[in-house]
């Protein structure tokens, strides 16, 4: 039955090329052309239905064939290519973890250590876990520096480049960071000469690193008040030096059209950390406009000592005319 459907099928068994049973012998005397068809058109209609289902048959086989190799080799994919889980918790693109997991020329992943070094190896990345999951996962958490700062670093050809301070004082490119979160952190300008040299430290920069950490992370509303950050008068940050300061600028659109501006706040190298408190406490707003307060702008010194008690520790905050310093 089957070999009878298949004959059919592929169309070897027709109606009209019937010969007869074989018992039969004198249709040999006979001359007949039994794969003659009438040329009509009910004969080339018949032609054409006999080819149709080996036609589609043949092109069914040829499809199957196509997706089955298609899938073999999709399956089989580059011998290098690694699945990365990637997550941070700052800007940093996955491209550079892939970098990391198979580098140019290599073939297949680097082991968890080198991944890992190469990845703290990047300026923007603090820290980086790295483990290989049971189905050959690459995971990686990486933990990115804190940008507190912006400031200008003089390159090896005498441009100036832009870079982010981190919280710990080390500059770095800022890669995939968005350019108004950039535009939004202060400005550190009045750099020392050495600062202009990548890889050299600085304790100015450090000094202006910690403190605009402290800001940005405990008084974030008093950092995005913040302009920038001079270090003109830090004296690579030495706290035994009288006179040494952090003077801070106050963006001009922050403050109220009504008042006198609050242009400046000066913070000592010694005791920035309690001047930013006593400066998150203080109603500024209501202090400038008290009766008296005529001068267009002020600037604020916190490192003001008490001098009616001589050896006080109390700080007396002073607004001074920007006229007058």
């Amino acid at each position: 039955m089957f070999t009878a459907f298949l004959r059919r099928l592929f169309g070897f068994d027709h109606r009209e090329a019937y010969r007869g049973p074989d018992d039969r012998d004198w249709r040999r005397f006979v001359p007949q052309d039994v794969q003659r068809v009438p040329q009509t058109a009910t004969g080339r209609r018949r032609v054409a239905r006999s080819w149709i289902s080996g036609t589609f048959v043949g092109a069914f086989f040829i499809l199957l064939i196509a997706l089955v190799w298609f899938a073999l080799d999709s399956e089989s994919g580059p011998a290098n290519t690694v699945a990365i889980r990637f997550r941070t918790d700052g800007f940093l693109p996955d491209s550079v973890a892939r970098r990391a997991v198979s580098p140019v020329g290599a073939e297949g992943a680097q082991d968890v250590a080198t991944i890992r070094q190469a990845l703290e190896a990047e300026p923007q990345v603090l820290s980086a876990k790295v483990r290989r999951l049971g189905n050959g996962t690459i995971d990686i958490d990486l933990h990115e520096r804190l940008a507190v700062g912006r400031l200008e670093v003089m390159q090896a050809d005498g441009k100036p480049q832009l870079r982010l301070l981190g919280s710990d004082g080390v500059p770095f490119v800022g890669v995939g960071y968005p350019q108004q979160a950039v535009r939004n952190l202060p400005a550190v300008i009045d750099l020392p000469p050495d600062v202009h040299r990548e890889g050299v430290k600085s304790g100015a920069l450090e000094l202006a690193a910690v403190f605009l950490a402290a800001a940005r992370t405990g008084y974030p509303r008093i950092h995005r008040e913040w302009e920038s950050i001079s270090l003109r008068d830090c004296f690579d940050g030495r706290a035994d030096i009288s006179g040494a300061s952090l003077r801070v600028r106050i963006r001009p659109a922050s403050q109220p059209l009504d008042r006198a501006a609050l242009t400046e706040i000066v913070f000592s190298n010694a005791e920035w950390a309690r001047e930013l408190s006593l400066y998150a406490g203080l109603d500024i707003d209501k202090v400038l406009r008290r009766p008296g307060m005529n001068a267009p702008s002020y600037v604020l010194k916190l490192h003001i000592r008490n001098r009616s008690q001589p050896g006080s520790a109390t700080i007396e905050p002073r607004l001074v005319p920007t006229s007058s310093r």
